[in-house]
Order: C-alpha cells, then sequence, then structure tokens
C-alpha cells in the first residue's frame, strides 16, 4: 500500500524536533564540558553552559526544523512529496 507524505505541520514538528534536540544537549552539554577542561587545562567551559546548551541547542532545532519543514511543503507541491510504503504488522 502506498501512500505519500505531502506536508508537514510545522510547529508540530518543530516542537518534537526541539524536544529531541533538548534531550539530546542535555547529554552532550556534560561531555563538552569534560572535554574542555581536559583538552584545554585550566580553560574550560562554564558551568552555565549545562543550563544554556540544551536550551540553545532545542532553539536552533526548532528553527531549523521549522524552516525544513516549509522547504519540504514547497517543494512537495512541485513534487508529489515522498512516496512511503505500508505492510501489515504482525500481531
Amino acid at each position: 500500500m502506498d501512500y505519500r507524505i505531502k506536508r508537514f505541520g510545522v510547529a508540530s514538528t518543530a516542537l518534537t524536533v526541539a524536544i529531541i534536540y533538548f534531550v539530546l544537549g542535555l547529554i552532550i552539554a556534560p561531555l563538552m564540558y569534560m572535554v574542555s577542561a581536559t583538552a584545554t587545562g585550566d580553560q574550560k567551559l562554564p558551568g552555565m553552559m549545562f543550563v544554556l546548551g540544551p536550551f540553545l541547542y532545542a532553539v536552533f532545532g526548532y528553527v531549523l526544523a521549522a524552516f525544513g519543514c516549509l522547504l519540504y511543503n514547497v517543494i512537495s507541491g512541485w513534487t508529489g512529496g515522498v512516496a512511503l510504503r505500508l505492510e501489515p504488522g504482525e500481531a
């Protein structure tokens, strides 16, 4: 059974991506802090990066995902969208 993705909901998709990026930021921020402490000696990232890092990552993720969805929606109007084949799952 073939389906086509014609449009993405821009706000809902961007919000979902932003939350995923926030969670990734929670994982990446401490790693970046530790790497910066060992790589540069005394010059490590400020402690505020633990707080600001995930939020900044989420904001940039939201903006870029919203732009990507808008771009996809325009292009899919020209090309017909991405084809997707679904198969019934096993119970």
